[in-house]
């Protein structure tokens, strides 16, 4: 019996041992690539706010003005819970508050169904609408989503609307 505890022991201080160091590994790791995700992040955004305005100067409060100083719109970062994951992008509206463009910036939709939100046919399908008036079709709305991904598409859909209105309440526009 004592020599079964030994061992069981040994294995238990063996295991700690090889827990302790994997641990230590993967918080040097984690602390070494948690910049690289970050600037990564920021580089994805810029490069989304370049393509909803291709022809922004400067970005003051999510007011986006051309080297004119024109108003072009607004770009407005958007996160919504979708189906399997949260759901960021960015949106980009004119001074009437249509819809101009859209950027998925990360998602971890299920493949072939929710995923499909970062398909352009997608992103299309909004462009010109009034994002007050973005519901879904099974909400009373006007827009479809993607078939098989109701939820996720509600959720694009509303995050949109919602990060809209909060938007125009801030700048007192109704």
């Amino acid at each position: 019996m004592g020599k079964l505890v030994g061992l069981i022991l040994k294995y238990a201080l063996i295991l700690a041992v090889f827990c302790g160091i994997a641990g230590l590994l993967l918080a040097l790791v984690y602390e070494h690539t948690a910049p690289l995700k970050i600037l990564n992040q920021e580089k994805a955004k810029i490069a989304g706010q370049q393509k909803l305005f291709p022809e922004l100067a400067e970005i003051v409060d999510g007011e986006v003005y051309s080297a004119s100083g024109d108003l072009l719109g607004y770009i407005l970062s958007v996160r919504a819970r979708g189906y399997s994951s949260d759901i960021e992008l960015l949106v980009g509206v004119d001074p009437a508050y249509q819809i101009g463009g859209l950027q998925i910036l990360a998602q971890a939709e299920t493949p072939g169904f929710g995923a499909r939100i970062t398909e352009k046919n997608f992103a299309d399908s909004l462009l010109g609408g009034a994002a007050a008036g973005l519901r879904h079709r099974k909400d009373g709305g006007a827009y479809d989503g993607i078939t098989g991904a109701t939820i996720t598409s509600r959720a694009v859909f509303d995050g949109i609307r919602q990060e809209v209105e909060n938007f125009k309440k801030s700048k007192g526009a109704e």
